[in-house]
């Protein structure tokens, strides 16, 4: 299932699954975005989409199979709510004020200063460590452009894929799926500020 959210690149729906044999790991199933923009991809989540059983000899596999239906019944409003994004623009003031707040207090500060140098400029890079800076302020070495970063960004859709592409430079994909379904809580609270064109 794929559908383009207005600029060109295609996204595509992925169902990842965690699990392990030797129950150090509970089954773990979420469904996610994947945008056709590089070979790397950027990936989101979808807003509560996340199924996380203990592997026992008692879990039923219909519970599975209902799961994955009720989640697929959910994609059109997915896909109403990303098409959304990318008509929403939002003003530089309000960016400012959520990388230094709601993204910085969820993913730290030189995350957020690595947000804020994507939508502005398109790369990311490494973060210099100076004090009593807003994360905003801080100095970026820019080393990777970002593919689809359309910056600088005015619109909810590709403020999403900057966090997205955080999400993906994670080093494992345990840590990369729970970044992944943090960005649907961050973008909520930007959402509240923004206009839809």
């Amino acid at each position: 299932m794929d559908f383009d959210p207005g600029d060109g690149h295609p996204l595509v729906l992925r169902i990842n699954s965690l699990n392990s044999v030797d129950t150090s790991t509970a089954l773990e199933i979420t469904f996610s975005w994947y945008r056709l923009i590089c070979s790397n991809g950027l990936m989101f989540g979808l807003k509560n989409s996340h199924l996380r059983r203990r592997h026992i000899q008692s879990l039923d596999p219909e519970d599975i199979a209902d799961y994955l239906k009720q989640q697929l019944d959910e994609l059109p409003k997915e896909k109403s709510l990303y098409a959304a994004w990318f008509r929403t623009t939002v003003d530089p003031p309000h960016l400012v004020k959520w990388v230094d707040e709601e993204v910085a207090k969820r993913w730290g500060p030189h995350i957020a200063a690595r947000i804020w140098n994507i939508i502005n400029v398109g790369f990311d890079g490494e973060v210099e460590q100076i004090r009593n800076l807003k994360p905003h302020q801080l100095p970026i070495t820019n080393r990777n452009s970002v593919p689809g970063a359309c910056a600088p960004v005015h619109n909810l859709f590709h403020v999403s894929q900057a966090l997205s592409w955080i999400a993906g430079t994670r080093n494992t994909i345990p840590e990369r799926l729970e970044y992944v379904k943090a960005i649907p809580q961050l973008m909520e609270a930007l959402t509240e500020v923004a206009e839809i064109a």
